[in-house]
């Protein structure tokens, strides 16, 4: 059954009665705020086709409510990072793909995890429009903004902008390993030039009060044992007030490899980056390079003080950071799924759409949110091929969210579920629309689906525990687990439903 579903005609008013019952039973944030914003899982949205749409779940709530994104880490770690969390986990400044959309959207899945501005050039922010540049959202914070540059001079007077915007922290590229980048005399070819960087990163912290940090390599070409390694590292720590640094854990091969071969060709060597902490204890030491899931970042986490997470955190958001303040940072906080940092960034979008911002600049960024879902693929289809034609906004996305089934979004079902979800059929409701209000209903416990419905519960249901949503195939399957088959076939038929080897049809 599918859960993007198009219907035809209008629906009964028995729908709006059910889910006005149900909505004042629902008290989970990610649903509704008030009991009429279930019925937008219900009723159908018009379009010019002459067909109904479901539309996405809570836009008018969220519309109407406040992202919070403070920042707070656990109390030694904001305590000795001047209130803000510490640095266990970073996503990676990545050109053209960390702007300030790509790190809006990033920040809802975790208040905590510190985000990278992409490069900017000395340059760019002297001579070019360094508001476009800079400018940022402050649900962001905490936000670093990543320099490029070699002159001193030029680099303290960027970092003293950086820090007039509001940034939290300001880092010195020296690992970036494209031809373009060293000919600009700045990037991972300055580890062959430690006392240039040491000047750099000092003169930068004598114009302004917030961190400056330094990402760079564990070498580059030829010099790339962990002398050379230990050699940079105490020559930088020695000369500049740096005490924070970033490293890659590949040798960047500056002639014969792109960026992308220097992100996969040279070997991974994370030895050499456990072994520095050791070495220099007192400095705060992250790793990246290679680390693809919050598993992984622990193990990590048992020899340095961070881990910076790029292109995995782009492409999979989802599997990378909604777990990332309780597993990373401690906090006894209940990640969000999928749906509610839907509903969180539509504000966003309407009021970027709003100021002329194209719909594509925000949702290229969103493409990876149902990697490896049910409906991932028509979801990165639709966007891809309707955000660019004229008239595209706010109803694109949602249609493609559409394809993508509820209880996905609201992580119901496993990432991987494939199955049909056969789900319970009130007499007398449509089933393409209750399918959907079903599996909002799941999160209940039993006597509360029955209350509901109007229905008496039976003392078997009251004695149930939750029933959370065991969705998989044949309808019922869930009630089953819960109260036996014998009394899950005696509730269901009480009520004016059989169980059929297909699911649960109508009697």
């Amino acid at each position: 059954m599918p859960n993007a579903r198009l219907l035809r005609g209008a629906l009964p008013s028995k729908i709006l009665y059910f889910s006005l019952k149900l909505g004042k039973l629902l008290r989970v944030p990610s649903l509704l705020a008030q009991h009429t914003c279930l019925f937008r899982i219900l009723a159908p949205t018009l379009h010019g086709d002459g067909r109904f749409h479901l539309p996405l779940v809570g836009a008018d709530r969220a519309a109407s409510r406040s992202v919070s994104c403070s920042a707070t880490g656990g109390d030694a770690s904001a305590e000795a990072n001047g209130g803000l969390p510490a640095r266990r986990l970073c996503v990676a400044p990545m050109m053209d793909w960390t702007d300030r959309f790509d790190r809006y959207f990033l920040r809802l899945f975790s208040k905590n995890t510190w985000l990278y501005t992409e490069m900017i050039t000395t340059g760019a922010l002297i001579h070019g429009d360094s508001h476009r540049h800079l400018q940022y959202h402050d649900a962001e914070h905490p936000i670093a903004v990543q320099l490029g540059g070699s002159e001193p001079a030029d680099l303290a007077k960027c970092a003293k902008m950086c820090e007039e915007y509001g940034y939290d922290e300001i880092n010195l590229n020296v690992g970036c390993p494209s031809e373009r980048v060293s000919s600009g005399s700045f990037g991972a070819c300055l580890m062959a030039e430690p006392d240039l960087v040491a000047e750099c990163l000092a003169a930068m912290a004598a114009e302004v009060s917030v961190p400056v940090t330094i990402k760079h390599r564990i070498g580059i070409d030829d010099q790339d044992s962990y002398e050379h390694l230990c050699k940079f590292v105490d020559t930088v720590q020695s000369k500049s007030p740096t005490r924070t640094f970033i490293v890659h854990a590949r040798t960047a091969i500056l002639k014969g490899l792109s960026p992308k071969q220097n992100r996969e060709i040279p070997p991974l060597k994370y030895h050499f980056v456990h072994q520095l902490k050791q070495d220099f204890p007192h400095l705060e030491i992250l790793i990246n390079g290679g680390i693809n899931d919050l598993p992984h970042a622990s193990t990590h986490l048992q020899h340095v003080d961070g881990v910076m997470i790029g292109r995995a955190a782009y492409n999979t958001p989802f599997q990378v950071l909604a777990e990332a303040d309780r597993d990373i940072y401690g906090e006894d906080v209940t990640p969000k799924t999928r749906q509610e940092v839907l509903e969180q960034m539509l504000p966003f979008i309407e009021e970027q759409l709003a100021e002329g911002v194209s719909l594509n600049s925000i949702t290229r960024h969103m493409l990876g949110l149902f990697h490896g879902c049910k409906g991932g693929k028509a979801f990165r289809r639709h966007l891809s091929d309707n955000v660019h034609k004229d008239g595209s906004g706010i109803h694109t996305l949602m249609e493609a969210v559409e394809r993508v089934p509820l209880a996905v979004r609201m992580g119901l079902v496993p990432d991987n579920f494939k199955e049909p979800l056969d789900v319970l059929l009130p007499d007398g409701i449509p089933s393409p629309a209750l399918s959907d209000l079903q599996v909002a209903a799941s999160r209940l416990s039993l006597p509360e689906i029955s209350r509901a419905f109007s229905f008496p519960a039976s003392s078997e249901a009251q004695q149930s525990a939750r029933a959370r949503g065991k969705l998989g195939k044949g309808g019922g399957s869930w009630m089953k687990k819960e109260l036996g088959v014998e009394n899950a076939c005696t509730w269901i038929s009480e009520r004016g439903f059989q169980l059929s080897q297909a699911g649960v049809a109508q009697a």
